[in-house]
């Protein structure tokens, strides 16, 4: 599901997704008037397993945008990897890391000020235009790489529906990650639409964990089906959404939703909400 495999290079792509999404926030928060101070965004760890939280005033970001090797990372040691970044400044609400190396390079090839960049727009027409971007500037090595990588994308054998049925905690997460990375995988998701559907449901199950008032069951049940180009990821909890909860529809994390999937739909009933995402993936 990566477009590269080194490490180094692996983990500047994740960074520079979650530039990404930051950028379409960004642009989010311009179009609602919400462009003052302070703002919350999601931290550019390395890692894509993070949901971090992290605070930026508007200056502060586009000052941190001028940098194409400087990311915010939530501030705690254990979201620096000091193999591919170090320590540029430490602030109350974030740290600010620099990318070094092979990652620094995807960092300054991805960044939004460059010509080369990966379009802002988790959707199937960029991530088709960014793969290309992307290889063009690689090795002849790389791009034989992709171009092996593409043919096993080929979507010939649709794998099984995903059906979770998860513990209402936050440990829970891990093992929806894990499942969710194998089903993307046999899927043929690429490594941004992965990068997407996994950070959409993840955000969508920590709702279910946060927002049910006095839920009929502690589970969530997660469903997810491939149809054509098209996958449908549908989580379900058991409880009724508090209402200064429901006033804000999920917060920040059903706006990063949105941005990260094609459509979004709330459902609720005196049994529960279900969410159902709905995302393209690229044709074959």
């Amino acid at each position: 599901m990566s477009i590269g495999t080194d490490h180094g290079e692996r983990t500047g792509e994740n960074g520079a997704l979650f530039r990404e999404l930051n950028e379409r926030l960004k642009a989010r928060k311009k179009d609602d008037s919400g462009w003052t101070s302070p703002l919350k965004w999601i931290s550019e760890c390395a890692e894509e397993t993070c949901t971090e939280r992290i605070e930026m005033s508007p200056l502060e970001y586009e000052e941190l945008r001028s940098e194409p090797t400087h990311f915010a990372v939530f501030p705690n040691e254990e979201h620096v990897s000091p193999d591919v970044e170090r320590i540029v400044e430490k602030r109350d609400r974030c740290w600010v890391v620099e990318k070094v190396g092979e990652a620094a390079e995807v960092a300054e090839e991805t960044d939004p000020g460059s010509s080369r960049h990966w379009p802002t727009r988790f959707s199937v027409a960029s991530t088709e235009v960014s793969v290309a971007r992307f290889k063009s500037i690689r090795s002849a090595n790389q791009v034989e790489r992709g171009i092996d990588l593409a043919a096993s994308r080929m979507r010939t054998l649709r794998p099984a529906s995903l059906n979770l049925r998860l513990q209402a905690r936050p440990g829970s997460a891990r093992d929806l990650r894990q499942s969710l990375g194998r089903w993307l995988d046999d899927a043929g998701a690429d490594k941004r639409e992965a990068f997407a559907v996994t950070l959409a449901t993840t955000e969508a199950f920590a709702n279910a964990l946060q927002h049910p008032e006095d839920p009929t069951s502690h589970l969530v049940d997660v469903e997810g089906t491939i149809s054509g180009n098209s996958i449908t990821v549908l989580i379900r909890d058991y409880g009724q959404w508090r209402d200064e909860r429901r006033k804000k529809e999920g917060g920040l994390g059903l706006v990063i939703i949105q941005e990260l999937m094609d459509t979004v739909e709330i459902e609720r009933s005196r049994n529960g909400t279900t969410v159902t995402m709905r995302r393209r993936l690229a044709p074959d």
